[in-house]
């Protein structure tokens, strides 16, 4: 009990300091930043905050039919979300672990104190905190908007129990390669495809009887091939990335990357062949997972704006998608053209075709999320025209983007008297934007295909 009892006090005593240190940084970022004008503003904006609240409550009698329809929603969609939930946890995983635990926590198992017991009291601070962060705000919920309160707990009930049986799988799911936990996110997807045409009480109800069995699966293998120096790594830069000291000083806080996103594949343990081929592939895999935060960023975003215009209306998908395959491909090209501005390929001379080739195997391994779901809905709004709407986006992309990643090449290899075919990508992204109104507009894939067989064969 009483080693207990020591590891309880060591542990708060480093929470105590943690939370002293930062307090005291966080004061002087204030000083520098707030001089006597400054406190006056402040003072003026608290007082409007404060004259904000008397008339909250005519906005909120003013808005009463909406607060009732998203009651109304929010308990029709109940299962949905408890189907969907999963999704966010994996997609953690690709950055974060679950568990805070940071190097200084790590120095608590010098003493004669174990990592699994120092890890089971980050879990429970976690819960508390989530716990005390769930009440406060359905009671903001409750006390302010005409919610009733049973929904406003339900909703809680249901996030504080997700984040309990998703914290091991998250935790486990840290660890694995990449391609692990593509596979989960595809086969979640996959769950809630097939909820479409059955019932997503069913499926909601399976997956949390799947994740309870995993749990049960997983614990007695929590610390096996744990990374503990990736899990330190992501958890000091949590703990110490602070916004406002960030603005205060006009540094950007960077983590320091130590360990690559791909250092569990297959590939890197096999013995490495000295072929352009897989040289190129590899400064790739190292360059992208050097920046998979912003390519995640760009392909979850992209993702959920592809699933929630369906709520908007049908023919907002169609747009959306084309805005997607902009967006996609205008991503690719700026981390291709970035990718010889740094590093050792700064001052090395490039193949930038060879460079290219290899690149776009990265590039379509990167639209697997976003193919998923624009082949969801096609096949959910099944028509004859289907197939040949997929194929219709698949090569605008593929025009759009040899178009983004020629015109980058024409830009490092300063060539002059280059001509750009973006006029005619422009035209056929409008095509897609419109293919849901007049899907005849499809068949424009012919010509696309045609320009690119061309402009291939011109090339040689």
């Amino acid at each position: 009990m009483s080693r207990n009892a020591s590891l309880i006090r060591a542990f708060l005593f480093i929470k105590k300091n943690r939370f002293r240190k930062k307090s005291s940084v966080y004061k002087m970022a204030i000083q520098v930043m707030v001089d006597p004008v400054i406190a006056i503003y402040l003072v003026l904006l608290g007082g409007y905050v404060i004259a904000s609240l008397f008339i909250m409550g005519d906005v909120i009698q003013a808005n009463h039919q909406n607060f009732m329809l998203a009651e109304e929603q929010a308990i029709i969609r109940y299962w949905v979300v408890v189907a969907i939930l999963p999704i966010r946890y994996v997609m953690r995983s690709f950055r974060n672990p679950g568990v805070t635990f940071s190097s200084s926590e790590d120095q608590l198992s010098i003493l004669p104190f174990t990592r699994k017991k120092i890890w089971l009291l980050c879990i429970a601070e976690k819960w508390i905190k989530l716990i005390l962060f769930y009440i406060v705000v359905g009671t903001l919920v409750t006390v302010i908007t005409p919610i009733s309160s049973s929904v406003v707990v339900a909703y809680i009930l249901l996030f504080t129990v997700m984040d309990t049986i998703m914290t091991v799988p998250q935790w486990k799911l840290f660890q694995v390669r990449v391609g692990t936990k593509l596979h989960w996110i595809s086969g979640i997807i996959v769950l809630n495809i097939g909820a479409f045409f059955s019932s997503h009480l069913i499926v909601s109800l399976a997956i949390i009887g799947f994740i309870l069995t995993i749990n049960m699966r997983l614990f007695g293998s929590i610390f096996h091939g744990v990374h503990w120096g990736k899990v330190m790594e992501v958890s000091d830069f949590k703990i110490w990335n602070m916004p406002l000291i960030s603005k205060a000083s006009e540094t950007k806080f960077k983590r320091q990357r130590k360990y690559s996103a791909f250092r569990n594949s297959f590939a890197q343990k096999k013995p490495f062949t000295y072929t352009p081929k897989a040289i190129h592939h590899r400064i790739w895999r190292i360059y992208l997972g050097k920046n998979l935060d912003l390519i995640l960023q760009t392909v979850v975003v992209l993702l959920i704006m592809l699933v929630a215009v369906v709520f908007i209306s049908e023919s907002a998908i169609h747009i959306a998608i084309a805005v997607a395959i902009y967006v996609y491909a205008s991503v690719a090209a700026i981390l291709f053209s970035d990718r010889f501005q740094s590093d050792i390929l700064h001052v090395l001379p490039w193949n930038l075709k060879s460079y290219k080739q290899s690149f776009f195997k990265w590039v379509i391994i990167g639209s697997i999320p976003l193919l998923i779901r624009i082949i969801s809905y096609l096949v959910l709004h099944a028509s004859i025209w289907a197939p040949v709407q997929l194929i219709f986006y698949f090569s605008t992309f593929m025009f759009v983007y040899q178009i983004k990643i020629d015109n980058t090449i024409a830009l490092l290899a300063r060539q002059s008297g280059y001509k750009t075919n973006m006029g005619l990508g422009y035209l056929f992204l409008i095509l897609v934007a419109i293919s849901g109104l007049y899907p005849i507009v499809s068949l424009g894939f012919i010509v696309v295909i045609g320009i690119m067989f061309f402009n291939k064969s011109a090339s040689f």
